[in-house]
């Protein structure tokens, strides 16, 4: 480790998820030890996405915490802190920077699935936040993308069910 100018070592970790903990669909075996032989140093981490699945930063952690002990070989080990006050989702600004703020203001929120999405909103603190879904079935004029408009489905292209050709 290098030193950060106060001779006490390293500061802290930030590590992205998606590259160091897993591969693709595969978790490395080796990220447990990596956040066990941290946390024994006192050396304080994070944990950066830039996705989130609509989750709170509690149900993130809490599932991969999950998936990084059920890939460790040593997992009887105590096992390190992995928990919402570590967790740093691409939407977690909000919730510290935005939520209050906005916590009685109109808030559009674009993103998939609905439920989840709508869950975080209210869990921030946003009361009067408006998923794109239900925008799209108020205002259909504005609003260009067809399937959004008709269902409320996703706001992506995709193929017709006739041409196979995409449309919005």
């Amino acid at each position: 480790m290098t030193d950060n100018g106060s001779g006490s070592g390293l500061a802290a970790v930030a590590f992205d998820i998606d590259g160091v903990f897993k591969y693709g669909r595969e978790w490395s075996p080796d990220g447990y030890s990596a956040l066990q032989r941290l946390a024994a140093a006192n050396i304080p981490h994070v944990f950066v996405t830039n996705g989130g699945g609509g989750l709170t930063e509690k149900s993130y952690a809490s599932g991969f915490a999950a998936k990084v002990t059920g890939a460790a070989s040593n997992a009887s080990d105590p096992a390190p802190l992995m928990s919402d006050e570590n967790m740093i989702l691409s939407y977690s600004p909000w919730k510290r920077a935005l939520g209050a703020e906005l916590a009685n203001r109109r808030v559009l929120l674009v993103g998939d699935p609905y439920d989840k999405v709508t869950q975080v909103a209210e869990s921030y603190g946003l009361r009067r936040a408006v998923h794109y879904q239900d925008y799209a079935r108020r205002h259909s004029t504005l609003n260009p993308f067809r399937q959004a408009k008709e269902d409320g489905g996703s706001h992506t292209v995709r193929p017709t069910a006739k041409s196979g050709r995409l449309c919005a």
